[in-house]
């Protein structure tokens, strides 16, 4: 239903992809894998004309299927391991649609990947590109802001919390413009903790308290 013979029902089909992505995704996620292939290669291409229903569509994939499965195929980084910047269209569909997810995400797909951004900005800086610098810099913003997304109601604080513990202490004392976003991942956690009475999730974020509290 994506060929370009079917363009002028691209938004229906579109729609029926979101739903499908919605009923079935949890339980059949490799048998949507070519599709999800194919939205992030449509939405790739220049001047696309129905960009909000596609994105809708890879935001009820990222809800049903995770974005684990979502960034092993629509990946944010090239075989090189820069970002890839034709991808940064993904960043704001994930921040509005993880849930359940991991703390183990963040930490092993988009952590590494805003150390490149802190890093790339820092070196272009460097040569006096202030606009590549500028533009790094937002990109190593944009990544740290889905990290509260990634704390809502996260299955893994007890085995997970301590491999990011340090990197939040450092970014409350040492980068300003990520304290929002990190104390509100705490904050999070701190209830989502509460909420289900794990007193081990608790305990664990207490075990660190020393990285994030003055």
């Amino acid at each position: 239903g994506l060929g370009y013979q079917y363009l002028s029902a691209w938004h229906q089909v579109l729609h029926v992809i979101s739903v499908l992505f919605d009923v079935a995704g949890r339980n059949c996620a490799d048998l949507l894998t070519n599709s999800l292939k194919s939205l992030s290669e449509i939405r790739d291409s220049y001047k696309f004309s129905y960009n909000n229903e596609l994105e809708h569509a890879v935001g009820a994939a990222i809800r049903s299927m995770g974005p684990e499965k979502v960034l092993s195929i629509i990946s944010l980084q090239k075989g090189n391991g820069e970002f890839n910047i034709d991808r940064s269209w993904l960043l704001p569909v994930l921040r509005e649609n993880i849930k359940q997810s991991t703390l183990n995400c963040w930490s092993a797909s988009i952590f590494p990947l805003a150390i490149y951004c802190q890093k790339r900005a820092a070196q272009l800086d460097e040569t006096n590109d202030r606009i590549g610098a500028h533009s790094s810099e937002l990109l190593y913003e944009q990544l740290w802001n889905l990290l509260p997304s990634f704390c809502n109601a996260p299955t893994d604080i007890k085995t997970s919390f301590k491999n990011i513990a340090r990197a939040l202490g450092t970014a409350i004392s040492d980068r300003k413009e990520l304290r929002l976003a990190v104390m509100a991942s705490l904050r999070k956690l701190i209830a989502y903790a509460k909420e289900t009475g794990d007193k081990e999730d608790l305990a664990e974020i207490a075990r660190f308290d020393k990285n994030y509290l003055p």
